[in-house]
C-alpha cells in the first residue's frame, strides 16, 4: 500500500520496529500529547478543490488492496450538506466509533469539527460509551449491540457500511431519529441517505446533493421502475479510479453514457421504487450456487431474522454447504430449522446452524468472515468428537446411511447432520438415486421416494431394510 500510494513520510505516535523503505521518511512523535496547548501557530498550506484529500485502501472480494484517491471537492460536498441528518452542532456529543481503515471515520471527524460538536471517541466499551452521547454513526452490526431502552439518550443514529436489517429498522425509529446511509469508498463515503420509519420498506433513499444514480442492466441500459439492476454512481464524490489499476478501472469506472463525468459500477443490486428511493438488494457476488441451485444469501438471512428469538445472522458457504450463524447462543436450532423448512425451498435451508453469542465484527464494525470460518471449524470438531463418542451405540443402519450420504454429497461423515433431511443437507433427485445405489452396495434397501421426504436422517435410518447384494455370476 505504501508503494502504491507513493508515500514520502510516515508519522506515528508510537514507536515501531518495522523496517521501512530507505526512501521513506519515518517520524515518531515522542512528545505528542493530545491535551498539550499549542506552543506555536499552525501553518496551514492552501489547497484547491481539485487537490487530493486522502487515499483509502479497500480490499473488496479479491483480497488485494486497491488504493482509492479522494479529492477535496467531493469531501467538502459531503460534509457541507445537511440532508445526511447526523445530529451535530455546538453542545452535541458525537460518538466516533470508526477505525482508520474505514472511510466513515473521516466523515464523522470532519462533520463534528466543522459543526463545532464535541467528538467522543470509543475507547473500547461501545455499550457504555454510547450512553453518554446524543449522536453517532454506526454499522448495523455495531448498532445491534445497543438497546434503545438503555440508550435513551441517543437522539440521532446514522447507519452505514452494511445493509440495515428489518429488525433494527422496526425498533429504533420509535426511540430516536434513525437514518440509513449507503455508499462505497469509491464515492467518498456515501451517496444515498434516508430517514427510516418503522414498519416501512427499508431503502437506501435518494442520491444526496451533487450525486447521481443510475440502475443499469448488463448492457448499460436503464432498467424500468421496480426492475433489479446494478447501481452506478456519478457526481462530485466519485473517485477518478484506483491507483495503478488500469485493468480494474476499465470496468469499474466508466464514462457516463447519459451525461458528463464518470460513473462507478458498485457491484451492488438495487431497484427504483415509485417514491424515487432505491431499494438495496444485495451484492452481485452475494448470489451463490450450491449444488447447482442459485441462492441469494440475503433472502436466507431475512428468513432467519424473521424467526422468534433470532437477533443477528450471518450466512456463509463452506464446502458447497450453506451454513448459518445466529445469535444468541441459546437459540433452539431445531425449531428454527423446522420453521425454515416450511418457508423456504429445500435448497435454501442451511445444512448447518451454528448458534453463537454474537456475530463477530472487524475493527471497522463489519462482518468478520475469518472469525466465522474459525467458528465453523470448531463446530465441525465438536461434531466429530460427538460422532466418535457415540459410534459404539449407533445402529448399523445409521452408520451405513451416514457413510453413504457423506460419499454422495462429498461431505465429511462427521458433519452429516442426523436432524436434517437428505434434501436439507443439499441432496436432490439425482443424488437420491445415487444414495439408494450406495446403500444397496452396503446391503440396505431404501427407496427413492422415502429419501426425498423431509424426514430427518436418523428417522430415515430406522426405515431401512437389510437386503442381499446380488453378485453377477
Amino acid at each position: 500500500m505504501i508503494e502504491t500510494a507513493e508515500c514520502a513520510t510516515v508519522v506515528d505516535a508510537t514507536p515501531t520496529s518495522m523496517k521501512w523503505p530507505e526512501a521513506l521518511l519515518y517520524s515518531h512523535l515522542l512528545s505528542y500529547s493530545p491535551s498539550a496547548p499549542a506552543n506555536r501557530p499552525i501553518q496551514c498550506h492552501p489547497y484547491a478543490a481539485t487537490d487530493l484529500a486522502y487515499i483509502i485502501f479497500t480490499s473488496g472480494t479479491t483480497g488485494q488492496p486497491k488504493g482509492v484517491p479522494i479529492y477535496h471537492h467531493g469531501l467538502m460536498s459531503l460534509v457541507q450538506q445537511d440532508q445526511l441528518y447526523l445530529c451535530s452542532g455546538v453542545g452535541t456529543r458525537l460518538l466516533h466509533t470508526m477505525g482508520v481503515g474505514f472511510d466513515g471515520n473521516i466523515y464523522v471527524a470532519l462533520l463534528g469539527l466543522c459543526h463545532h460538536s464535541t467528538l467522543v471517541f470509543n475507547t473500547g466499551d461501545l455499550v457504555e460509551v454510547a450512553k453518554c452521547v446524543e449522536s453517532t454513526f454506526l454499522t448495523p452490526s455495531m448498532l445491534n449491540t445497543l438497546n434503545p431502552h438503555t440508550h435513551h439518550n441517543l437522539q440521532s443514529i446514522t447507519t452505514g457500511g452494511e445493509a440495515l436489517d428489518k429488525s433494527l429498522a422496526n425498533v429504533w425509529p420509535d426511540h430516536c431519529l434513525l437514518h440509513n446511509a449507503y455508499g462505497p469508498s469509491e464515492a467518498t463515503v456515501m451517496s444515498h441517505s434516508v430517514r427510516v420509519d418503522s414498519g416501512q420498506v427499508v431503502t437506501i433513499g435518494k442520491p444526496i446533493a451533487n450525486t447521481t444514480c443510475y440502475i443499469l442492466d448488463a448492457h448499460l441500459n436503464l432498467v424500468p421502475l421496480g426492475v433489479t439492476g446494478e447501481i452506478y454512481i456519478g457526481g462530485a464524490g466519485v473517485s477518478p479510479g484506483y491507483l495503478n489499476r488500469p485493468d480494474l478501472n476499465a470496468t469499474k469506472f466508466i464514462a457516463n453514457p447519459f451525461g458528463d463525468g464518470t460513473l462507478y459500477a458498485t457491484g451492488d443490486l438495487g431497484r427504483w421504487l415509485s417514491n424515487g428511493e432505491v431499494e438495496y438488494q444485495g451484492r452481485m457476488d452475494d448470489q451463490v450456487k450450491v449444488r447447482g441451485y442459485r441462492i441469494e444469501l440475503a433472502e436466507v438471512t431475512s428468513a432467519l431474522l424473521a424467526q422468534p428469538g433470532v437477533t443477528a445472522v450471518a450466512v456463509q458457504v463452506y464446502d458447497n454447504q450453506l451454513v448459518a450463524f445466529a445469535a444468541p447462543n441459546n437459540i433452539d436450532t431445531k425449531t428454527v430449522l423446522h420453521a425454515l423448512a416450511t418457508q423456504l425451498p429445500h435448497y435454501m435451508v442451511p445444512s448447518h446452524f451454528v448458534a453463537v453469542s454474537s456475530i463477530p465484527q472487524t475493527v471497522n464494525g463489519k462482518l468478520d468472515a475469518r472469525a466465522l470460518k474459525t467458528y465453523f471449524a470448531e463446530y465441525q470438531q465438536q461434531l466429530r468428537a460427538k460422532s466418535l463418542a457415540s459410534t459404539v451405540s449407533l445402529s448399523p443402519q445409521w452408520q451405513a446411511l451416514q457413510s453413504a450420504v457423506s460419499q454422495v454429497l462429498g461431505m465429511d461423515p462427521a458433519t452429516v447432520n442426523p436432524g436434517l433431511s437428505f434434501i436439507q443437507q443439499g441432496g436432490d433427485s439425482i443424488s437420491a438415486i445415487q444414495l439408494s445405489s450406495q446403500l444397496k452396495q452396503r446391503n440396505y434397501r431404501l427407496f427413492i421416494p422415502a429419501i426425498l421426504e423431509r424426514m430427518p436422517l436418523h428417522d430415515l435410518a430406522d426405515t431401512m431394510d437389510e437386503c442381499e447384494v446380488q453378485v453377477a455370476p
